[in-house]
């Protein structure tokens, strides 16, 4: 039996689904404190009716979705070429080209790999995440918990194939993004381009660094040794933690919420743009602080692309 708020407008779209796997359901009073309430008896009956109708179980399954979703984009991007012409715009389109090239490099990959059916003695399925730094293939054991837009929680994923990103230096990616090269330096500088490495004194720039767009968002970065950090440096503080998220303000736009963290401890300091800016440059220029990853987006069924598509539509 599952119980949810009338206020839980996620549901609403699923009911249908919830009666085709007879599964019971009780909407309570706006007053009651339920949110989302299921058993594991609930949460095993509406994965096996997604396994059959929405996940990824097959490399055959797989591979179809690559290259239809492939196509799909190409034409997309061709129709975003005659009408969009700014910098933002350009950058968009570019890791588009990107994403579904390198869907196409994943399909070749699948074809001559041996993989199994994802077992069907437990909640697994097969997902493609695309992120900053590449395309991969994962096989995801499912919690049996699951939200009320029917999305279930990881318990556990293995990486079984993947697609690297390639990494343009400075003057490639303006040229690619038709800007000036002082203008990529200045988006470096300002925090506007996070999936970058440093090599030495050259910047390295992700093909599928998404662009910016102004907005409240958070980027985290991770170390796990000490950093070698300037006398100067206002945050030398910074050692005794591991951790550190930045996300714009929603107060103030002009100021960001930075939070230090070491699993134990954690403290939160408020900063300018200028002073995040400087913090943030830091953290990208030191190879020992691994930035996290920014999932573009995560193929867990089969409909999960048509909402990335409507966004770049």
């Amino acid at each position: 039996m599952i119980c949810y708020n009338r206020k839980n407008k996620d549901i609403k779209p699923n009911i249908s689904i919830l009666k085709k796997c007879g599964i019971e359901f009780e909407a309570v009073n706006d007053s009651d404190e339920v949110v989302f309430e299921h058993d594991e008896e609930d949460a095993v009956k509406l994965f096996n009716y997604l396994r059959k109708n929405r996940y990824f179980v097959t490399k055959a399954e797989l591979i179809d979705e690559l290259e239809q979703r492939s196509s799909q984009l190409e034409q997309i991007v061709e129709e975003m070429i005659s009408t969009n012409t700014s910098e933002v715009d350009i950058a968009y389109i570019n890791m588009c080209k990107s994403i579904a090239r390198m869907m196409i490099e994943m399909r070749d990959k699948l074809q001559v790999v041996e993989m199994f059916d994802a077992p069907d003695c437990d909640m697994w399925r097969y997902e493609i995440t695309i992120d900053s730094y590449g395309i991969y293939v994962e096989l995801v054991l499912c919690d049996k918990l699951f939200n009320a837009d029917l999305s279930f929680e990881r318990k556990e994923r293995y990486v079984l194939v993947k697609v690297d990103a390639k990494f343009y230096d400075v003057d490639k990616y303006a040229e690619i993004n038709d800007v000036k090269v002082v203008t990529v330096r200045q988006w470096i500088r300002r925090g506007r381009i996070h999936s970058c490495k440093k090599f030495g004194n050259e910047w390295r720039i992700s093909e599928l660094n998404k662009p910016y767009v102004r907005g409240r968002k958070t980027v985290n970065y991770r170390w796990n040794t000490l950093l070698d950090v300037p006398d100067d440096f206002e945050y030398a503080f910074i050692n005794d933690y591991t951790d550190v998220s930045i996300t714009q303000s929603d107060k103030k736009k002009s100021e960001f919420v930075v939070v230090f963290s070491n699993g134990n401890d954690r403290v939160q300091h408020i900063l300018s743009t200028e002073d995040k800016e400087r913090l943030e440059l830091f953290l990208i220029s030191n190879p020992m602080v691994n930035k996290e990853a920014e999932v573009i987006i995560s193929i867990n069924d089969k409909k999960s692309f048509d909402a990335f598509i409507n966004n770049v539509n």
